[in-house]
């Protein structure tokens, strides 16, 4: 997530980017946020739904292996979707059913309504939650463990992620 909002400022202050809609210069003048305090404060329900959404999972894979938590978190919507059928009778239109996660229908209206793009709920979400994150995770001692990672200074573990994270970025916005 750090490296993340980094990329992002870097890209938006090289003028590679912008953070709201049809709007390719800041509207603000305050280089920390890049965009008004207001609207930081308006995607604070996505950054809030999205830093429990990160902590569940993170607390959830300690528990389980990976390729476990990756199948159980895909057929949790269709597992919801059927015990509430049972219990309530409720039945779903095939649109909400072909959603995967929730937390997309609060991108839709967090971007709708703060005037935000993709980018800017990206860099909004960042700054919101890095610290949050990062506390916990030294907390819980995931930093600790990190940095005695036996191939955290290999060349080939650095170069990796980051190339994956210009892939994505350049797929993004094309």
């Amino acid at each position: 997530m750090l490296c993340s909002s980094v990329f992002l400022y870097a890209m938006k202050q090289w003028k590679i980017i912008s953070f709201t809609e049809g709007e390719p210069e800041s509207i603000t003048r305050n280089p920390v946020t890049l965009v008004p305090l207001r609207k930081l404060f308006h995607t604070l329900p996505l950054a809030v739904s999205y830093l429990l959404y990160m902590l569940i999972t993170m607390e959830s894979v300690r528990g389980i292996n990976v390729p476990m938590y990756t199948t159980l978190r895909r057929t949790t919507v269709a597992f919801t979707m059927t015990v509430e059928y049972l219990l309530t009778g409720r039945k779903h239109s095939s649109y909400a059913i072909g959603r995967d996660e929730i937390s997309l229908l609060n991108i839709v209206v967090d971007s709708k309504s703060s005037g935000l793009n993709s980018f800017g709920l990206m860099w909004c979400n960042g700054l919101l939650c890095a610290p949050i994150l990062l506390l916990w995770t030294s907390l819980r001692g995931d930093l600790e463990a990190m940095m005695s990672f036996p191939y955290l200074y290999s060349r080939g573990f650095q170069v990796l992620p980051f190339h994956k994270i210009i892939s994505y970025y350049v797929s993004f916005s094309s």
